[in-house]
């Protein structure tokens, strides 16, 4: 995946990021994801709550991972490699760590993704799976 890609992820990111989508869980950080392939975003999602609770009861229920893959979903071609782009901003729009939870991790492996490239407080880190 190319520089320009990632930025234009997290100039996405950066638009979305509102008092709106931070108040939703009382706390400073929300977490966006791509699910990319042949260098074009398929798809985004981001943290949110969900009833019945899913994952954890005093965190963001729906990951952005698990958004942006079940958005992805007909779009996507499993006989193509695709990846999946983190970002995490905290109310200032500023990056922090989004590498995905053991839980994503393993799923989202476990259904053929080639790469993450997460934030980190310095920038983007790429994973290979």
């Amino acid at each position: 995946m190319n520089k320009k890609l990632l930025n234009h992820c997290l100039t996405i990111a950066q638009s979305k990021n509102n008092a709106e989508n931070h108040s939703e869980y009382g706390q400073g950080f929300v977490h966006f994801s791509f699910i990319i392939q042949n260098n074009k975003i398929l798809s985004m999602g981001k943290n949110k709550r969900a009833t019945p609770l899913l994952c954890y009861p005093k965190h963001a229920n729906i990951h952005a991972e698990n958004d942006a893959f079940f958005k992805a979903q007909g779009i996507i071609d499993y006989n193509k490699k695709w990846e999946c782009v983190n970002i995490r901003l905290n109310r200032q729009g500023i990056m922090r760590g989004s590498a995905p939870c053991q839980y994503c991790n393993l799923w989202l492996t476990k259904l053929g993704v080639s790469g993450f490239y997460y934030t980190t407080d310095n920038g983007f880190v790429k994973t290979v799976k």
